[in-house]
């Protein structure tokens, strides 16, 4: 699926917090995200971001970038059976580079 990640999206999807907006985020990203489910519950979601248009800037953690400047992100999600979710995010080109990688845990849904 094609999306723009956006300050509406952010919104519409409750993730509008100030973290993820400016000053740190500014422009809309053009965004693709493949899901894939597989037996025993597991699904990844593979996203992938092209940042050419927008303007980061998390210098405090050594993530900065201006509108124009070539560079993307990537996020590989997976959620298993047990709702655990593990994260990993990274950047590029290297030069603005940061990667990360966490596990949460999603409270069951009802």
């Amino acid at each position: 699926m094609s999306f723009n990640f956006d300050a509406n999206l952010k919104s519409k999807l409750g993730i509008d917090f100030a973290a993820l907006s400016a000053p740190y985020i500014q422009g809309s990203i053009p965004t693709e995200a493949i899901i894939t489910a597989y037996d025993g519950g597991r699904t990844t979601i593979d996203v992938r971001g092209n940042l050419r248009s927008s303007n980061i800037d998390y210098a405090f953690l050594g993530f900065k970038k201006v509108s124009g400047t070539p560079a993307s992100a990537t996020a590989l999600i997976e959620v298993d059976k047990d709702r655990q979710i593990k994260i990993l995010i990274s950047a590029s080109p290297n030069r603005i580079s940061n990667s990360a990688e966490k596990l949460i845990s999603i409270p069951e849904m009802k």
